[in-house]
């Protein structure tokens, strides 16, 4: 164990020091005391966990108004308007009046677009890094309650195959998906020039994140909702279809060959595929907090 992992008290998986949630059985290591019993929790405990990471969804999953994309467009009409009032005052005759006004419009609205800009990108990361880390406790929590219920109604062998499948699900979405800095990048892209290499990054990681993020989470719930019902737990799926992929190579040429002008649908899908997935999340979330009552 290094100094910057601690043991979960619960289950004794090795977690990341600043973790709020064990990544393994979802309890909250912020409540527990590091000088308590290392004992498994018992399912009421386990219930507990799993409310526990449901509510927490008010501060992690953003719906976001798709009116942010207009922000930095609407800070760039203004600098155009800036230009227009600037050449008319020079038309008139007003030559250094009309060159101060165009370049103090220009740059108050050149850096008012920025920051904008900036607000959008680490809103949109921010979220994503908020709903991963809770997600993937609620996975956890969701795994150990339905292990406990198991072996108190002597279904472990029959529901192995299940947890099997959803243990290796929440395997794989531990180590595949990574946290990118919203404050660092967001201060990145503001950059002249070499901003524009942060900025692809940032949109291939956002591009690229719902779609396989969407699809575990429907692997996960089907498997979840299978070991549920030999629980005697009526959980039924939402009826949505998992987000549709989005290629950043593909965007990125239309980007080029509208002048831009596609960054605008670009962010625009950014902002409603999370949201598509966040409501569906909270569909099968909220039949699991029934079940829990």
């Amino acid at each position: 164990m290094t100094s910057s992992s601690s043991k979960c008290p619960a289950c004794g998986t090795l977690v990341p020091a600043n973790s709020r949630w064990c990544t393994n059985c979802g309890k909250d290591l912020l409540a527990s005391s590091p000088h308590g019993p290392q004992v498994p929790l018992a399912a009421g405990g386990l219930k507990g966990q799993l409310m526990e990471t449901i509510r927490a969804r008010v501060q992690t999953d953003e719906i976001l108004s798709v009116i942010w994309i207009l922000f930095p467009i609407i800070a760039s009409v203004a600098a155009v308007i800036g230009i227009a009032i600037g050449v008319m005052f020079w038309v008139l005759g007003w030559w250094i009046g009309g060159a101060i006004i165009a370049i103090v419009g220009v740059v108050v609205a050149v850096i008012v677009a920025a920051v904008l800009f900036a607000m959008l990108n680490y809103k949109l990361i921010n979220r994503q890094n908020q709903h991963m880390k809770r997600e993937e406790a609620f996975r956890g929590s969701l795994i150990s309650y339905i292990k406990s219920r198991s072996q108190d109604s002597n279904l472990t062998q029959m529901l192995s195959s299940q947890i099997a499948t959803m243990e290796s699900i929440q395997y794989d979405a531990r180590s595949r998906e990574r946290e990118t800095s919203a404050v660092i990048f967001a201060i990145l892209i503001m950059i002249p020039v070499v901003g524009i290499i942060f900025l692809l990054y940032v949109l291939y990681v956002l591009s690229d994140f719902p779609f396989n993020h969407d699809r575990r989470w429907h692997a996960f719930t089907q498997q979840a909702q299978s070991a549920a019902s030999h629980l005697e737990m009526t959980v039924i799926l939402p009826s949505w279809k998992t987000l549709p992929e989005r290629s950043f190579i593909i965007y990125l040429v239309l980007t080029l060959l509208t002048g831009g002008l596609f960054l605008i649908y670009w962010y625009y899908v950014l902002i409603k595929d999370l949201n598509e997935h966040f409501r569906a999340q909270w569909q099968f979330e909220d039949q699991i907090a029934t079940q829990m009552k």
